[in-house]
């Protein structure tokens, strides 16, 4: 799923500044320069949804998985294990802040777009 959101983000990037380059030359028409930019706009608030639905595709499957864990009997000696080794655990932080970082750019893909046009 992070490929998929990864992905959607690079293409946004490089349309908008294939868009930007486009505009910067002149070479074509006003009215080719607008369906550009509407297409950056696509493009960016796919990749906006694209990063929503994987974040709740993924707490989803976490749900699920502390469920059989708590139905294993799993659940307690697994939160023991964490909070003792809590220091040392940036694995979780980092993968909640990329996903967040993704979204915020797309965001910023849509926002340099309206504020260029």
């Amino acid at each position: 799923m992070r490929d998929q959101t990864w992905k959607t983000l690079n293409y946004s990037i490089l349309t908008f500044l294939g868009v930007v380059g486009l505009d910067v030359s002149g070479k074509i028409s006003f009215a080719a320069v607008v369906i550009s930019y509407l297409t950056v706009s696509v493009v960016s608030l796919l990749g906006f949804f694209t990063g929503k639905h994987h974040r709740l595709r993924q707490k989803q499957k976490f749900d699920i998985i502390t469920l059989y864990e708590k139905n294993l009997g799993l659940y307690n000696l697994k939160k023991d294990i964490f909070l003792e080794k809590k220091k040392f655990l940036f694995t979780a932080a980092f993968i909640e802040g990329t996903h967040l970082t993704m979204i915020v750019l797309q965001l910023t893909i849509i926002t340099f777009k309206i504020l260029y046009d």
